[in-house]
């Protein structure tokens, strides 16, 4: 399999993701909109750098996949700067979303609502947006 080829695997699954947390969200799973909402941008992120033949597999921030990181040796995706936002909205459920050692107290669920599960899914559906017009030129 070629490296494009690689990069449209993991695009497509971020959009499966992306569909996933839909069907989360109408369940009433908000939290897990969330994670899964964070999750699919990471994959498209990521398939952009798979794409370039780079090694990303252990970063887990969309952020930092944006911005880059020379201690991590990531380039970053310039053409995505405009996205910083909506990545920092989505890395902040990567792990308070599941672990009940990450809230005050409750437990996760207890923290999260249709709003936030909706600015979630919006943020994600953006990013993925951005990767699908970058490595699917016209």
């Amino acid at each position: 399999m070629d490296l494009h080829d690689e990069a449209l695997r993991w695009l497509e699954e971020a959009e499966e993701d992306l569909r996933a947390a839909a069907g989360v969200m109408e369940a009433g799973f908000y939290n897990w909109t969330c994670f899964i909402a964070q999750q699919a941008a990471e994959k498209a992120v990521k398939s952009l750098y798979v794409n370039r033949g780079e090694d990303v597999m252990r970063v887990h921030s969309v952020t930092a996949l944006i911005r880059g990181d020379p201690r991590r040796e990531l380039a970053g995706w310039p053409a995505l700067s405009g996205y910083i936002e909506e990545a920092q909205e989505l890395d902040q459920h990567y792990i308070p979303a599941r672990y009940p050692n990450s809230v005050p107290f409750g437990r996760p669920h207890e923290f999260y609502n249709r709003r936030k599960a909706e600015r979630c899914l919006a943020c994600a559906q953006a990013i993925v947006s951005a990767c699908r017009t970058i490595l699917s030129p016209t």
